[in-house]
Formats: C-alpha cells, sequence, structure tokens
C-alpha cells in the first residue's frame, strides 16, 4: 500500500486518502510526486512521531517504506520532505511544510514488536565514501604498473651484471695468456722476438676486453639504479594506497557510528548535551541537526551548532493530546499560507 503526496515547489498535499492501521510492518509506502524544480536533487522524507525522528532517503521513483516505528499505536504522525544537492554542488537546500497523517486503530493484537529498528540514509556520507573507494582502486593500479616497471629494471641490471662479468673473465684469461708468452721469450732470442709481438697483440687485446668490461660493469650500475628508482615509486605508491585505505575504513566507522550512535528528540531543552547528528524540533515546529557537540545553545541563534532542516511560519501550530505540535484547527486568521480542505484540516494555500 502507498500513501501518495504531491510536492509542488515547496508545498506538500496529500493525494485522495485511504485508511492507515496500526500495528502494520514492512507494507506501507509512502510516494512522492514532484514538480521541476526538485530535479537532480537528494530527496529525503522525514518521518516524525513522539520521540520518533527518521529521515528515509527517496529512490529513483520518489518512493520509500514507511518506519513500522511511527504505525504504533493509533494517533497520527508527522511527515515533511526536503531536498538537497548532491556533494560538490551548491549548497540549495528545499523544504516544505509538514502533513499530521491519522493511525487507525487495529482490531488484531501481535505480541512482539520487530527486532530490528527502521534507519535513515545520509546521501552524502555514501558518496564520500565510494568517492574514496574510487581513489584507492587508482592508487592500487598505479603502483601496480610502477612494480612491473622495477621489476622489469631489476632483469635488465642482472642482465648487464652477468655480461659484464663475463667480460672481466675474458679480460683476466688475455692478461693471463700474455704473461705466459713473456716468459717463453726469455728462453730463446729469435723465439722471444716472436712471442713479444703475439704478447703485445695479447695485451692489446686484454686491454680490450678490460674496457668492454668497464663499460658493461657502468650499464649495470645505472639498470641497477633505475631499478632502485622503480622500486621506490612502487613502495610510495603502496603506502598511497595503504594511507587511502585506512582513510577510507576511517569515514566508514564514522559513518556507522553516526547511524548507531545519533540519538532523536522531540523538543529543544536548554540542559541537554546533543551530538552531532543529533535532530531536534524548537517550540515553533522547526527542525535543527546537531553539527558539533552543544549544550543551552539555541538552534534559531547558534548556526555554528545547528544545521535548519525544516522551517515553520508562528502561530499555525498547537500542542495535541498526545504532546506533539501539530496545525491550529482554526487558526486566528487565515493567511496566504493556509486554509481549510474538504475534511476540515489545516493545509498550505493551493
Amino acid at each position: 500500500m502507498r500513501i501518495l503526496f504531491k510536492v509542488t515547489n515547496q508545498t506538500l498535499i496529500q493525494m485522495p486518502r485511504g485508511n492507515v492501521v496500526s500495528e502494520s510492518q514492512d507494507y506501507l509506502y509512502a510516494k512522492f510526486l514532484f514538480s521541476d524544480d526538485w530535479d537532480g536533487t537528494i530527496k529525503i522524507a522525514q518521518f516524525k512521531r513522539d520521540e520518533y525522528f527518521f529521515a528515509k532517503t527517496l529512490d529513483e521513483n520518489g518512493e520509500c517504506k514507511v518506519p513500522w516505528e511511527i504505525l504504533r499505536p493509533e494517533g497520527s504522525f508527522n511527515v515533511a520532505v526536503l531536498g538537497n544537492n548532491a556533494p560538490g554542488a551548491s549548497n540549495k537546500i528545499i523544504t516544505t511544510n509538514s502533513l499530521d497523517i491519522l493511525v487507525y486503530k487495529t482490531g488484531c493484537t501481535l505480541d512482539q514488536l520487530p527486532d530490528t529498528p527502521s534507519i535513515g540514509i545520509s546521501g552524502e556520507l555514501i558518496a564520500m565514501l565510494f568517492g574514496y573507494k574510487n581513489e584507492a582502486a587508482a592508487s592500487a593500479a598505479a603502483a601496480a604498473q610502477h612494480s612491473a616497471s622495477a621489476n622489469s629494471s631489476a632483469v635488465r641490471a642482472s642482465d648487464s651484471a652477468e655480461a659484464a662479468a663475463l667480460s672481466a673473465t675474458s679480460a683476466g684469461a688475455s692478461a693471463s695468456a700474455a704473461l705466459s708468452r713473456k716468459n717463453d721469450a726469455a728462453t730463446s732470442a729469435t723465439e722471444a722476438a716472436h712471442q713479444a709481438t703475439a704478447s703485445a697483440n695479447s695485451a692489446t687485446a686484454a686491454g680490450n676486453s678490460a674496457t668492454a668490461a668497464s663499460t658493461k660493469a657502468t650499464e649495470a650500475a645505472n639498470s641497477a639504479g633505475e631499478a632502485a628508482i622503480s622500486a621506490g615509486k612502487a613502495e610510495l605508491a603502496n603506502e598511497g594506497v595503504q594511507n587511502t585505505v585506512v582513510e577510507a575504513n576511517r569515514l566508514l566507522a564514522q559513518f556507522n557510528a553516526l547511524i548507531g550512535n545519533a540519538a532523536v528528540h522531540a523538543i529543544w531543552n536548554s540542559e541537554t548535551t546533543y551530538s552531532p547528528g543529533d535532530c531536534v524540533m524548537t517550540d515553533d515546529g522547526s527542525t535543527y541537526r546537531c553539527l558539533q557537540i552543544s549544550t543551552n545553545n539555541p538552534p534559531i541563534t547558534s548556526p555554528e551548532y545547528w544545521a535548519a532542516v525544516s522551517t515553520s511560519t508562528l502561530d499555525t501550530f498547537e500542542y495535541n493530546e498526545y504532546g506533539d505540535l501539530i496545525p491550529r484547527v482554526s487558526p486566528a486568521s487565515y493567511t496566504m499560507f493556509w486554509e481549510l480542505n474538504s475534511y476540515g484540516d489545516i493545509v498550505p494555500t493551493a
């Protein structure tokens, strides 16, 4: 079953009525039809009853499930809608008036309540967490690329070092041959001349081999240096990935703590200490969300502690028999903002 609402600019009205009966759960939905000026905004439905306050993000069809907590017992609950731009855009906020929805008494008897409470979701924090997830994935890809480059440079360095070693061995062998021929030259003058010539040739070859060995060693050192630089880059990239993952986990823990610990209060009290995420209603029917720990900081005059969620015109609300703020049944005078509909309820002027 769906309760159908129409939102035109900042005016919220309920479409033709159907009875809402208490004690139902996982059944009742609210659907909102929006005018064009709500396009591109994150839309949040606010449900309030006694000490309960829920902010439910609407899906792409403008729907959400009505929290079962506000459907028991019989009585009434309050609904309003808030629109906000996506993260990174201008701080555009659209609010609406609020409506009271009557809840009829059920004819059934239920033995126990559901175990899991309804929870509202914050679209801004989810968007932020997805941003950190994408950044971590990009850093991981860069680290993998640097790691592959380092491995390639290390292989080239190893090949150059091996070639340098072979050249050095060849130079040593040539030098040994030159010394042997020099000793043979001492035994025979004629043979010494021939051996001296051969020794000179061998010495020249040894010098050439030694030069080649030195060149290979230099290339090996350069390749080793490149490998060290690439390895350093890979280590830095990996460190960046770790830092990004740690930050994403921290934000996720903060988000879970905000959902799990944020309290909801009906009317603001100067003696109560409020925490970030707490929501209150002031005597004029306006609602505010706490930005930092606050004690005796009136929401209407303390913007550094409170952010306005919805506001209401003065002298149009009163307390009902349940202690809730509701539109006056007979306003002192009709204004351009309020009128009585065919059911005798106070509604915004069309």
